[in-house]
């Protein structure tokens, strides 16, 4: 029998984060008792995350047994702000990674590794700015002390700093996906080398490269400042749902910037990556960022290829063999890399 829940799940996920919070209290822990005394499904998925949690290595943080006497929680400290913060957990593929990223932000990434980060505190972050990693083929997702969630992608670095008056995000480099907590006190900004994107509260997500900038926005009102000289004029732009504007210097002149409607946000947070008539060589520009063996197209007939198809990020091997049955050309597997080059 199928017991799961999307709303359930997503439940017992903001009530696992609570209890590691640093700010969980009696009250939390009797409104969370009374939530699973409410029903068997409440229990069954609870415990269905409380398993995954204590399967993943290293993880240190708190997870109530709803069968555990009450005063044995408040033994082992209730508010000794022990949690999750600034610790990065890879999660198994699966069944059991579908539930939790189900769970936690309703999108499943079956096919690549992925980690979950938990903040403590409530305000301002508990050590002042705080820095997170992703290395190739991870993704990582981060819930801020507003509610605020940050999805990263792969190979990705930012610092996050909560100020009185403003929430600052610093995007070296690499890509996210924000859902934003509206707070219209206090605007949420992302700073990238190629400018900043100032919302009150939304969803959208940035992609920041040695090459530029894009933005794309999945609901609310986003605006994308740049101070790079576009003819004389800084960029000063408005997007709103399923609009995007992509700001780069590719022909090594004045930067430039193009909007356009977009069908598809961020399809990276599926484990999808989705390409239409798309030359090769950018293509494999895209797939490079996942992994960790470069792939390498040595004929440059075959740069302007056109591909279109769906690929599962963690699945390489099959992203190949697809070009192979697809394309003139052939694989070749070398020590460290692999070398893509045409038939004939």
């Amino acid at each position: 029998m199928n017991t799961y829940n999307d709303d359930i799940a997503k439940e017992a996920s903001r009530w696992i984060a609570r209890l590691n919070s640093g700010a969980f209290s009696a009250t939390d822990e009797t409104s969370l008792r009374d939530w699973l005394d409410a029903s068997e499904k409440n229990r069954l998925e609870y415990h269905a995350q409380v398993e995954l949690w204590q399967d993943l290595a290293g993880f240190e943080g708190r997870l109530l047994d709803a069968h555990e006497p009450e005063q044995n929680h408040r033994d082992a400290n209730l508010h000794n702000g022990e949690a999750l913060q600034g610790k990065l957990v890879d999660l198994p593929i699966g069944k059991a990674w579908r539930r939790l990223s189900a769970a936690a932000t309703g999108l499943v990434a079956a096919s690549l590794f992925a980690g979950f980060l938990l903040f403590s505190g409530q305000g301002e972050p508990a050590s002042g700015p705080q820095r997170y990693l992703t290395q190739k083929g991870h993704q990582t997702e981060a819930l801020l002390a507003d509610n605020t969630r940050i999805l990263m992608n792969t190979n990705s670095n930012l610092v996050v700093e909560y100020q009185k008056e403003i929430r600052h995000v610093a995007l070296e480099k690499g890509e996210a996906f924000f859902d934003v907590a509206t707070d219209p006190e206090r605007p949420f900004i992302v700073e990238t080398a190629w400018g900043n994107v100032r919302v009150l509260g939304t969803k959208f997500n940035v992609l920041s490269t040695d090459q530029g900038l894009r933005v794309d926005v999945l609901e609310g009102l986003v605006e994308v400042i740049s101070e790079a000289d576009i003819a004389g004029e800084p960029i000063d732009v408005f997007l709103t749902a399923n609009q995007s504007i992509t700001v780069s210097n590719e022909a090594e002149e004045n930067v430039s910037f193009a909007t356009e409607v977009v069908a598809e946000v961020a399809p990276w947070r599926d484990g999808v990556l989705t390409f239409s008539n798309q030359p090769l060589a950018d293509v494999i520009v895209e797939i490079n960022r996942y992994t960790s063996r470069e792939i390498n197209i040595v004929s440059p007939s075959l740069e302007d290829q056109l591909v279109s198809g769906s690929f599962n990020i963690g699945d390489v091997s099959a992203f190949l063999e697809g070009l192979e049955a697809i394309l003139p050309l052939k694989v070749e597997r070398q020590s460290g890399k692999i070398i893509i080059r045409s038939i004939g």
